[in-house]
């Protein structure tokens, strides 16, 4: 058996020196140690082996993950050199670095282009020549940045005008909407008016953009009735200390350790995206990529994975604008391929 793709989400810091008050990962001092990132790469690569994995995914995340920037390239260095050749580099890039940007430089840079990894910004509450500036480093030793924008009240605010920073700079957006915005009063509501302007905005513009994960966590270019969502299938969450979750941001979800579950089988997920046994999302016309929403959203607002996203209602009015960014998208690769 074949194992189409595994997706990797590393966190080797829990300490950040922004502290922005609705991060959802704990902060402490705690760092991975270095027997730990060891241990991470021969389990990551044994696992590969083991699943016989098709496409691989690593992100690394903190916390401030360039507060270990020394040990993530060791690490990518240590699965380069041991995972399996049959296993191919993803299409979107093999190394995903999530930061804050404070610790950039050139010689970081110089070594993550080495190694091909890409870099994507959260611009955090920096003012937007701050950011730009950031853009400008990357983009000199890169060729491109995509934002990660966290959409806290002062984010939603100037969403539009991140927006045009990101057409003027040719960079490509992740949006991501606070996990438990259904239960802010008046956020749901602010969500749909900045995302429209934001999806407005772009489809104005000349700048085709990349549109997956602009919405939740889907893969609108992907095709077919798949469920696009990695959560509870393919993606591993791995903590300092080596242990395991199936969510980001739901620390209890731990589902096990590197030193104990060695196979995808070992695992039981605590929860999938997936709508099946949510009677209120059949029928939809969405339901292939939004799946109900995000898991621990509705945990958050409901109590219980059992019911929609309280989002629903902005998610129909948005597809529609997200799946005009796919068209553009999928155009521009068409003819791009035909040249």
């Amino acid at each position: 058996m074949m194992m189409d793709a595994l997706q990797v989400h590393i966190y080797v810091s829990s300490w950040c020196d922004k502290g922005c008050p609705e991060c959802y990962y704990p902060k402490d001092l705690g760092f991975m140690g270095p027997s730990t990132s060891g241990a991470v790469i021969l389990w990551l690569c044994n696992l590969l082996k083991t699943e016989n994995v098709k496409m691989l995914k690593v992100l690394f995340l903190g916390g401030e993950p360039l507060t270990k920037t020394g040990m993530i390239l060791q690490m990518i260095d240590g699965i380069n050199f041991y995972k399996p050749e049959l296993t191919k580099p993803h299409p979107d890039g093999e190394f995903l670095i999530f930061t804050n940007g404070d610790r950039l430089n050139p010689l970081i840079l110089d070594e993550f282009k080495k190694r091909k990894v890409r870099v994507v910004l959260n611009p955090c509450h920096d003012p937007i020549e701050k950011i730009e500036s950031k853009i400008n480093l990357n983009k000199a030793y890169m060729g491109g940045c995509s934002l990660a924008i966290a959409l806290d009240e002062f984010n939603l605010a100037r969403l539009p005008e991140l927006t045009e920073l990101a057409i003027r700079q040719k960079s490509h957006i992740r949006t991501n909407r606070l996990y438990h915005g259904g239960v802010i009063p008046g956020y749901i509501e602010k969500y749909k008016e900045s995302m429209t302007k934001m999806f407005r905005l772009l489809l104005l513009s000349d700048w085709v953009m990349w549109p997956n994960f602009i919405m939740e966590s889907t893969y609108p270019t992907w095709e077919g009735p798949k469920n696009p969502n990695a959560c509870g299938r393919w993606l591993l969450i791995v903590d300092p200390d080596g242990g395991i979750r199936s969510c980001n941001a739901d620390m209890e979800t731990k589902i096990g350790s590197i030193y104990t579950h060695k196979k995808m089988a070992d695992f039981e997920f605590s929860h999938r995206w997936s709508a099946k046994t949510l009677p209120e999302c059949q029928g939809c016309e969405w339901i292939t990529w939004c799946q109900g929403g995000c898991p621990y959203t509705r945990k958050l607002t409901y109590g219980t994975y059992e019911k929609r996203s309280p989002f629903c209602e902005p998610f129909k009015e948005l597809f529609p604008l997200l799946f005009e960014l796919k068209s553009r998208w999928k155009s521009r690769s068409k003819m791009t391929c035909e040249m």
